[in-house]
């Protein structure tokens, strides 16, 4: 799934995937806005193998779908870049996974310095900000 596009069909597939390790989704605004955190929450239980997570231009990655995310116990790498809908509640999910080791965020609005403080206890986690936030 290359490119800025709607992929629904490319998603389901993925969803059949359950050893997957890696997915990148990146769709325009205009695409993404039809996704729900149901749809995330389904796709990613889906998937409980993935190391590396990367989703770009998603407007509808929320906190709910931070929550999903939280449940990949295996996920190492988690980028997102333009998940507007994300704030330091959402973020602070992220705090119960052990093995994250990789976190970039990018465009990502509703976050706040002590969104950032939550996930401390995350030893050698290294985090890409954006530069509002450096």
């Amino acid at each position: 799934m290359r490119g800025c596009r709607d992929d629904s069909a490319g998603l389901a597939a993925a969803a059949r995937l359950t050893r997957l390790t890696r997915l990148a989704v990146c769709l325009d605004h205009m695409l993404s806005a039809g996704r729900t955190d149901a749809g995330w929450t389904a796709l990613l239980s889906a998937l409980p193998a993935l190391r590396r997570l990367r989703l770009s231009f998603e407007q509808g990655v929320t906190d709910k779908t931070l929550a999903a995310i939280a449940a990949l116990s295996t996920l190492e790498d988690l980028s997102l870049d333009r998940a507007y809908a994300v704030t330091d509640d959402g973020l602070g999910q992220l705090s119960r996974l052990g093995s994250l080791s990789a976190l970039q965020l990018h465009e990502t609005r509703g976050l706040t310095d002590a969104g950032l403080q939550q996930l401390a206890a995350l030893e050698g986690l290294q985090v890409s900000l954006p530069s509002d936030l450096l």
